[in-house]
C-alpha cells in the first residue's frame, strides 16, 4: 500500500460582487488544513490555475514524496499544462468524477466558509487576506 505525502484539494470558485464576476482559485492542504495560493482575478482560465499553483508552491516549500493535488473536473485541471506543471513536481494527479461535487469535499466546504463569513456577512474581517490569515492560524 503507498502512503501519501502532502494532499492538496482545488478548485475554482465563483462569486458576484458589485456586479463584478470574480474568480478564485486555491489549494487546500488536507493535512494540515490550511489553505494556500489564493489568487482572485476577473477571469477564470488556466492562467489563473497555474498563478494560484506557483503562489501555492511558495508559500507552502517543498512537497513530500507521493504527494497528490486532487481536483475536479473542470478544462483548467484537465489541460496539459496544469497536468504538465503537476509533474514537473513528480505530483500524482486526482479527479474526482464527473457530477460529484463531493469528491472535492475539503475545499467546497472552504469555498462555503469562505462566502458566508468573509465575503457575506463581512462583519468581522477588512479583507479577504485577513480573513486567510486567521482561518490559517484556527
Amino acid at each position: 500500500m503507498k502512503k501519501y505525502g502532502d494532499v492538496f484539494s482545488d478548485d475554482i470558485s465563483e462569486k458576484v460582487i458589485n456586479k463584478s464576476r470574480l474568480y478564485t482559485c486555491g489549494f487546500y492542504n488536507i493535512k494540515q488544513k490550511k489553505i494556500y495560493g489564493l489568487i482572485t482575478k476577473t477571469s477564470k482560465g488556466i492562467s489563473l490555475v497555474v498563478e494560484s499553483f506557483l503562489k501555492m508552491v511558495d508559500e507552502f516549500g517543498v512537497f513530500k514524496p507521493n504527494s497528490v493535488i486532487h481536483s475536479d473536473n473542470s478544462s483548467e485541471f484537465k489541460s496539459y499544462t496544469y497536468k504538465l506543471i503537476l509533474m514537473n513536481f513528480d505530483l500524482n494527479i486526482s479527479m474526482s468524477r464527473v457530477g460529484r461535487s463531493t469528491d472535492n469535499g475539503y475545499i467546497e466546504g472552504f469555498w462555503s466558509v469562505l462566502k458566508r463569513e468573509a465575503i457575506i456577512e463581512n462583519k468581522k474581517y477588512k479583507s479577504i487576506e485577513e480573513y486567510i490569515y486567521n482561518f490559517n492560524l484556527y
